[in-house]
């Protein structure tokens, strides 16, 4: 299955199409969270929330000791990586009156990595199919929890993996290399993973896929190749399949007089994926018979049914229609 997109790139704007520096992260009610170039002047650089609309908001500058943020859901904050300078320290921050406040330092750490996340009772991390936990006093460093093998691993190979909350002790793993995969981290099994349904060769690299629990979309930030301008463009992705096709009602069994046949319809999305859940609306348009319902909704292969029930006395035959409305 494949995640399909809901809106094309938004180019971000202001700062003369600001782009991030590295990564950014995705945190509802603000945006991608980062630090974000002045594209015309590298040197100009800022912490600011990218919007879906494209617009950036500055948070504070200049910039000082943070490298990269990823999530501590421990604390419902951020985690702030220092860079090696300052020996690669992490702090737990919030914006507060659009200004980083560091909340909390961490002391004992594992080996620090991008991207690492803090859960109540462990860190966690991945890079590639694996996933990788550590103890929150850093007694020991990383150990490998899990490892899944996906359907394609094509879109799961990158080191690049960006960890976001879905919920109910569940969590969205976001490659750059464009796909995803939900990881129950209280039984510590991959769920399912999907690719991201967007070709964006030529146009540039993921530098991010977030789970947006609020919008319960996916929010992706795109680093556009070389050009003119050089920029950040944000996607926002569903994983749900949007209806796309709907096949003509066909006969499961052969039509006579007097006798129930079943007729049946399959709804799919743009890349042939199942839509499943969906309402199908049934009416004879021309002929005589009944239906045995007029609405039913699509199974887990996408396929809805309807029992038609022609006339003993019919003498000519029937139009059925079937209608997806979306």
């Amino acid at each position: 299955m494949a995640l399909e997109l809901l809106s094309q790139a938004s180019a971000v704007r202001g700062a003369n199409n600001a782009r991030l520096l590295g990564e950014g992260v995705w945190v509802d009610g603000l945006g991608v969270v980062g630090i974000w170039l002045d594209n015309a002047n590298y040197n100009a650089a800022f912490y600011g929330a990218g919007q879906l609309d494209g617009e950036v908001v500055r948070i504070t500058e200049p910039v000082s000791l943070i490298a990269k943020f990823s999530y501590d859901y421990a604390y419902d904050g951020l985690l702030a990586r220092l860079y090696s300078s300052v020996n690669g320290r992490m702090y737990r921050t919030k914006p507060e009156d659009n200004i980083w406040t560091h909340e909390h330092n961490y002391p004992n750490l594992p080996t620090i990595y991008d991207r690492m996340i803090r859960l109540p009772d462990r860190w966690l991390r991945a890079s590639g199919s694996t996933i990788y936990t550590a103890p929150l006093d850093g007694s020991t460093d990383w150990a490998v929890e899990h490892s899944f093998t996906p359907e394609n691993t094509t879109y799961f190979t990158s080191s690049g993996v960006h960890i976001s909350e879905a919920g109910g002790g569940l969590y969205w793993l976001g490659y750059h290399s464009g796909g995803v995969a939900l990881y129950d981290a209280d039984n510590q099994q991959v769920l399912e993973s999907y690719k991201v349904s967007y070709d964006y060769s030529g146009v540039g690299i993921f530098t991010s896929i977030h789970w947006s629990r609020e919008l319960e979309v996916f929010v992706a930030t795109v680093w556009k190749s070389p050009g003119t301008p050089n920029q950040t463009e944000i996607m926002v992705f569903s994983d749900e399949t949007r209806p796309s096709v709907l096949t003509n009602p066909v006969e499961l069994s052969t039509l006579s007089r007097g006798h129930v046949s079943t007729m049946e319809v399959q709804l799919t999305g743009a890349h042939s994926d199942q839509v499943v859940g969906f309402p199908i609306d049934w009416s004879i348009t021309s002929g005589t018979g009944t239906l045995s319902a007029t609405q039913s909704l699509t199974d887990a292969e996408g396929k809805a049914q309807v029992d038609y029930i022609p006339d003993n006395l019919a003498s000519s035959g029937f139009t059925l229609q079937a209608e997806a409305k979306f």
